[in-house]
């Protein structure tokens, strides 16, 4: 029997089995089989639209609701989804300017305030023209009985105490036939749980109608011990959102019945399902959380599709996923034809003909990257086990971690190592101990590198790089002929290793000596998808994998993107899944907290900056890692923090950033800003990106010397921090305190 009975709206054009598998995946990201159960109607209304009606570009014209009812009166049919949304949206966009709708910080109670029987007229021909499906149930009597037993019998093969979860329409269905029930069904079914959303019981025009159906006065149906309903912010079908004043006892409003606005339901006019979507409003927290108490079900428990995928399934256009496959060999798995995660691609395209070049199907080492539908998301959901999917999570984007700012030049006269350097001690280190970082590799994930510059010169530092952007494989760069438009990764990439050949310009380079591979997984913006960095980490395991010791020491990120935690486990997304995984094979891998340690935000008018915790983005928030906030370097000990610096605790509460280092107007190489330009020079930028690659040199440098602790990164990071300088700054916004290298190799 189920535990949840889902009651859907109008305008549906898939079958009940898929209906109710994008509900399940909404709500849980996975198939929950009979524990719940779809009241399926759409296929007891006509598909048929008469001759006449207005196409939906028409339709989605700028023209008001109110033009366009003038239109419908003089014969104009409109009878499409589109159209109904554009018309919806028009009256929508007049109401929420009217004076009423300022002062209650709403749309008003009424949606046409007249008398009741023009109104009723008016809200019937609206009804007619614009919802046939909500035509069909308040106006045919056959259909509606129809419909009622459909709903009717699912209810009483459900558990008892079930809930009930009606969208749109569905909320009126279900409120009709809760309201009819008998009182031996009352008993039979105990007490139940209504979920509506998205409901249009809250306007009175629905109302009319619905107390013409037989029903006395409005109530909360005796069978229900609670009703939570929950309405977007800017959901035009609940223009009202509030049904507690309407069904509650009169001169009190019912305890039992609870709404709610949710405010992360964005609108977006060019696909109204954005704003009353089943999926938005199914993978809302608050939502999820109502349900899986109620139905004692957990919501949060394995999914197959992360949640950020399932708000996309009543989204038109291609969305970019991740497809997680199992390491186990798939069914019909044979040696020679390619890894699982190959094969599982190889059967993807061959399902998705002829659309497989939009698709851009891309396998990885245990993911396989693709721009999919709705439809084929769907698909493979409902296929997973051919497919041997594990997961299939949302492929994000990260961003470089730079605050641009002016560029300068270096100074005309000679001057002594960087302020980064100094702050952290490696120059003392370098001449006590020659930690210079030889011998070392270290990656650098990022927009790429301006190989010909002269600072990568003297040591020869670029060794590799590699172009992971593009579809397939990694494609060499041959390193001179390297090119980066962003400039950021060269910026990162001089403060890790290489050597100025111009006596005037400060020493900036943590670790002179190390050679560096670098991959450019962030395009010609800065911007980039998980699956290009997945890409780059899956090379550098290939690299380090069968060696009698490591080739590539150590990663440094200066980048990041958001994270949610209703989607992701904090430090365990896709990313993280394999950068913990470089950690655990040997490999360091440093990573920028993120630059969102400060907000804009306006009030009373006046746009304000503010600090705030919690900023700790994705990949920064995992624990196999370092991750790098941000300080003043001139002088750390007075000024400390860095304004724009994330702060901790991560989403779990766990501390971050785990170290900080000097980021602010860092000193470092520059791209050329023309193909002319000989000579790029250097320039200053801000940011944890720049704080990173000096943590990332330090260690470059102590591992050159204490060679014994290569491949041992758990070991290093405890070092790192044991011997770290106190800043006396909050813990949650300096870390453990900044890094001193010749601490750690006097302690080592």
């Amino acid at each position: 029997m189920a535990g949840i009975i889902y009651v859907h709206g109008i305008f549906q054009t898939q079958s009940a089995e898929d209906l109710k598998r994008l509900w399940d995946l909404a709500l849980a990201g996975k198939d929950l089989g009979s524990r719940t159960a779809m009241a399926y109607w759409a296929d007891l209304v006509p598909k048929d639209t008469p001759k006449g009606a207005v196409g939906p570009k028409k339709a989605a014209s700028k023209s008001s609701g109110l033009n366009l009812a003038t239109a419908a009166l003089k014969g104009t049919s409109l009878q499409s989804n589109k159209a109904a949304m554009a018309f919806a949206q028009g009256l929508l966009d007049e109401l929420e300017t009217s004076p009423d709708a300022r002062r209650s910080g709403g749309y008003g109670t009424r949606a046409i305030p007249l008398p009741r029987k023009p109104r009723m007229w008016l809200s019937r021909w609206f009804i007619e023209k614009f919802l046939r499906d909500t035509a069909v149930y308040l106006f045919d009597e056959a259909k509606r009985a129809a419909i009622r037993k459909r709903f009717k019998a699912e209810l009483m093969k459900a558990e008892p105490g079930a809930v009930i979860v009606a969208h749109s329409q569905g909320s009126m269905i279900a409120w009709d036939v809760l309201n009819a029930l008998t009182q031996a069904e009352i008993e039979k079914l105990g007490s139940l749980t209504l979920v509506t959303l998205g409901s249009p019981l809250g306007l009175q025009e629905v109302q009319d109608h619905l107390l013409e159906l037989g029903h006395a006065t409005l109530q909360r149906p005796p069978v229900v011990g609670r009703w939570f309903n929950f309405a977007g912010i800017v959901d035009f079908v609940a223009l009202d959102r509030r049904i507690a004043p309407d069904f509650s006892p009169p001169g009190r409003v019912d305890p039992q019945i609870e709404d709610k606005t949710l405010f992360a339901l964005n609108p977006d006019k060019a696909n109204g399902s954005l704003t009353h979507g089943i999926s938005l409003y199914l993978t809302q927290s608050d939502v999820r959380r109502v349900i899986g108490r109620a139905s004692g079900m957990d919501t949060h428990a394995a999914f197959l599709m992360a949640k950020d995928v399932a708000q996309q399934l009543e989204v038109e256009g291609r969305h970019p996923v991740l497809i997680e496959v199992l390491e186990a060999e798939p069914d019909g798995w044979k040696p020679g034809k390619g890894t699982p995660s190959e094969q599982v691609a190889a059967k993807l395209a061959a399902m998705l003909k002829p659309h497989q070049d939009e698709a851009v199907i891309e396998p990885l080492t245990r993911f396989v990257a693709a721009r999919l539908t709705a439809d084929e998301l769907m698909q493979v959901a409902k296929e997973r086990q051919q497919y041997r999917v594990y997961a299939i999570w949302r492929n994000s984007s990260k961003f470089a971690l730079a605050a641009k700012s002016p560029k300068r030049r270096a100074p005309a006269a000679p001057a002594l190592p960087s302020p980064s350097v100094r702050a952290l001690q490696i120059d003392a280190a370098r001449a006590a101990y020659a930690a210079r970082g030889a011998g070392i590799t270290w990656a650098v994930l990022d927009t790429g590198v301006q190989g010909n510059h002269p600072h990568f010169a003297a040591f020869e530092t670029i060794k590799e790089v590699w172009d992971c952007t593009k579809k397939g494989a990694p494609r060499p760069i041959t390193p001179a002929k390297a090119k980066d438009v962003d400039g950021h990764g060269t910026h990162v990439a001089g403060l890790i290793a290489g050597w100025p050949d111009d006596p005037s310009v400060p020493a900036s380079s943590a670790a002179p000596e190390a050679k560096l591979v670098i991959y450019k997984v962030l395009d010609d913006q800065g911007t980039g998808q998980d699956a290009w960095i997945i890409k780059a980490l899956d090379h550098i395991e290939q690299t380090n994998r069968g060696q009698s010791r490591l080739s590539v020491h150590g990663i440094n990120l200066s980048l990041g993107g958001p994270f949610d935690s209703d989607t992701y486990g904090c430090g365990h997304s896709p990313l993280c899944a394999e950068l913990r995984r470089q950690w655990r094979d040997g490999v360091l891998v440093v990573v920028a907290a993120g630059n969102a340690g400060q907000i804009n935000v306006v009030s009373q008018g006046e746009d304000l900056s503010i600090n705030h915790s919690h900023g700790i983005g994705d990949p920064a928030n995992l624990e196999d890692a370092i991750a790098v906030g941000s300080v003043n370097g001139d002088k750390p000990a007075l000024y400390g923090v860095s304004a724009f610096s994330s702060r901790g605790p991560t989403a779990d509460g766990r501390a971050k950033p785990d170290v900080v280092a000097p980021g602010e107007r860092v000193l470092s190489c520059a791209a050329s800003a023309s193909k002319s330009e000989e000579f790029p020079g250097y320039c200053e930028e801000s940011g944890t990106s720049m704080a990173t690659p000096n943590v990332s040199g330090l260690l470059a440098a102590f591992l050159s010397v204490r060679r014994e602790y290569l491949g041992r990164p758990d070991e290093v990071k405890q070092l790192l921090l044991d011997h770290c300088t106190d800043l006396r700054r909050d813990r949650y916004s300096q870390g453990h305190g900044l890094p001193n290298l010749m601490k750690m190799l006097l302690s080592s």
